[in-house]
């Protein structure tokens, strides 16, 4: 565990990189040693290339969603679509089915009495 806070480190390693002084000479003005400068340093380094990062792939991120987004919309109106001419077919069967149930219940005929008494033995 550092000893000292991440504002002090974050100060120490800016004072290097930024303002370009040497290793021994930082650690001479905060009381530390050159490995641990070399090491503040790399960790300063580390997380500004970590943050560069995260913001690429945040940017990149929004992009892919946007695209994934774009084509579940098209794949839903393609899926509605379907239900759609499927929601037409099966009305029209309902249509044919109820209009030959119609013509098949007609009224009583010559024809229709002798398939009657047969039915009934």
């Amino acid at each position: 565990m550092p000893k000292h806070s991440p504002e002090y480190r974050m100060m120490v390693a800016k004072k290097v990189v930024e303002e370009g002084m040497s290793y021994r000479d930082a650690g001479n003005a905060f009381g530390l040693s050159h490995g641990s400068i070399s090491a503040i340093v790399k960790q300063y380094k580390h997380e500004g290339a970590k943050s560069k990062r995260n913001e690429t792939v945040s940017k990149y991120k929004k992009e892919v969603e946007a695209y994934r987004h774009t084509q579940q919309m098209k794949d839903l109106k393609l899926e509605i679509a379907d239900l759609y001419l499927e929601n037409l077919m099966l009305k029209k069967a309902l249509e044919h089915s109820l209009r030959k149930k119609k013509d098949d219940s007609s009224v009583i005929t010559s024809e229709n009495l002798e398939r009657l008494k047969e039915d009934a033995k």
